[in-house]
């Protein structure tokens, strides 16, 4: 038992990130159905028409309200609680643009690895594989491993970022 103790406080920081950063993805991905949602009260049905304007306009607009959210959260959340070290102070003005500024960084770092990763994995894997009753496309497969892979690349960047950067200890 004491050896799980001395994990968690050795891990405490990380153990934070990694919980808050779960309940900022629900916030974060509320708000994108939410968001949805009042556009298909305003617009009425956008499933039958991706490449159409309003399918555009609700999409981006769900997704920026999703991003700023998932910031925001992410942002109060490891203030408080998980880099709690972190110099007292500093501007959370400029922490918070700061810390914005690198997760629009991570974003398109993201962005690019997802691409690179899906054109590398679409080489690879070339066949639909069938479990337990599903057949999941070789495009699925690879569109969710890249995802996966890319989201802990993600996660990594904008743990050090935050820590090394955006909340750092007080120098003396």
């Amino acid at each position: 038992m004491s050896r799980i103790k001395n994990f968690c406080q050795k891990h405490r920081t990380v153990i934070r990130y990694l919980s808050f950063g779960i309940i900022t993805t629900i916030v974060s991905f509320s708000m994108f159905y939410a968001s949805w949602w009042v556009a298909k009260t305003f617009f009425g049905s956008l499933e039958h028409g991706k490449g159409s304007t309003r399918y555009l306009i609700a999409n981006i607009t769900a997704n920026v309200l999703k991003w700023c959210s998932g910031v925001l959260v992410a942002f109060y959340t490891s203030k408080k609680w998980v880099f709690t070290d972190a110099d007292p102070d500093a501007s959370t003005a400029k922490q918070l643009l700061v810390f914005a500024e690198g997760r629009v960084l991570t974003l398109i770092m993201a962005m690019v690895l997802q691409y690179l990763l899906e054109l590398g994995l679409a080489a690879v894997i070339t066949k639909d594989v069938t479990l337990v009753g599903m057949t999941f496309s070789a495009e699925f497969i690879g569109t969710t491993a890249a995802l996966l892979i890319y989201s802990v690349v993600e996660i990594i960047a904008n743990y050090y970022y935050s820590k090394k950067i955006v909340f750092k200890k007080k120098q003396n």
